[in-house]
């Protein structure tokens, strides 16, 4: 038990590819559309080097998650009195306590394999799951693991401890602030399953560089990484910049919105007239540029775990303070 088992059961269990490669190809060509900075070029000039199915050995954690925790609960409230402002906070002692199970939180067993692009394609179906049988393997390469069920543990502890970490605090709303004061998480982790799922990896090539996608071949799920158009870039940056301007000038400017006179560079004036649309650039370069990286590994478990099992929920008044 824990993250240091030796002692994993589990029988290969792999599932039947049910997407060929048409599909894959065509859930690439479709991957490119809405991508605003993705190089034009890219899509006419960029060919498919390799395209291969895979069975992707993986290792699927079950689990059992005790966490316990004390916070201070403060609702606020303000009026005023004369020429004060008069606020009274009421504190809380907040105490939870729950347990919850996971299932087969999933985490590929082979170093070849990017953890960005196994944990992105999530999830698969496990009621297809189908005894592992020879059958199912001409045309498709199947791999073996070359990390072990103990190497591999930690990414789905980490996985396991977040999600349990996320839903005890999930439980502590109906306060204006909390804020923890002691908490304890433990995850037990109690089996490991072996089985090898189906994936396709795309390898394309593009100006002398590589490209890999990952999709998952029983969803459709297609991850990986696209090249951005720097002068798309920078024309969505400016076009950014401007809207950010107006709207910081219709917000806090009013009437004066877009008069010289009031047009000012003092520390204000850099808010309102810098600040403010910058901001408003940097977010919008974000989420553009997000569209083109959608490889990332997995920090939660969410989808793997049914609700917290709340067994201690108290939240006693403390004391008052104005």
């Amino acid at each position: 038990k824990g993250r240091g088992n030796s002692t994993w059961k589990g029988a290969k269990r792999p599932y039947q590819i049910k997407l060929d490669k048409k599909t894959a190809i065509a859930q690439l060509t479709r991957y490119y559309k809405g991508k605003a900075f993705l190089p034009k070029a890219f899509k006419s000039q960029n060919h498919i080097a390799e395209i291969q199915g895979v069975y992707v050995p993986f290792w699927l954690y079950d689990a059992k998650a005790d966490a316990r925790g004390r916070y201070e609960g403060q609702n606020s409230e303000s009026h005023r009195e004369g020429d004060y402002m008069v606020t009274t906070t009421q504190h809380y002692d907040v105490r939870r306590e729950g347990s919850a199970d996971f299932a087969k939180v999933p985490v590929d067993g082979s170093s070849k394999m990017p953890n960005t692009h196994m944990d992105a394609i999530e999830p698969f179906d496990y009621g297809d799951l189908k005894p592992f049988s020879t059958a199912y393997l001409p045309g498709y390469l199947a791999d073996r693991y070359d990390e072990d069920a103990d190497a591999c543990a930690e990414r789905a502890y980490r996985r396991m401890y977040n999600s349990t970490a996320d839903a005890l605090h999930a439980t502590t709303g109906g306060y204006s602030e909390i804020h923890p004061i002691s908490e304890n998480i433990n995850v037990d982790m109690t089996h490991a399953h072996y089985a090898l799922l189906p994936v396709w990896m795309l390898h394309t090539r593009w100006k002398e560089k590589d490209f890999l996608f990952a999709m998952n071949g029983q969803t459709g799920r297609l991850v990986g990484e696209l090249p951005c158009s720097k002068p798309k870039l920078a024309i969505a940056s400016v076009l950014f910049f401007v809207i950010g301007f107006i709207l910081s000038q219709i917000l806090f400017m009013g009437e004066y919105a877009f008069d010289p006179d009031y047009l000012t560079f003092d520390i204000e004036g850099i808010l309102i007239n810098i600040i403010a649309p910058l901001i408003i650039v940097i977010i919008g370069d974000v989420l553009l540029v997000g569209q083109l990286k959608t490889a990332n590994e997995a920090a939660h478990a969410d989808e793997y775990c049914g609700e917290l099992d709340l067994t201690e929920k108290h939240d006693t008044f403390s004391h008052t303070e104005t």
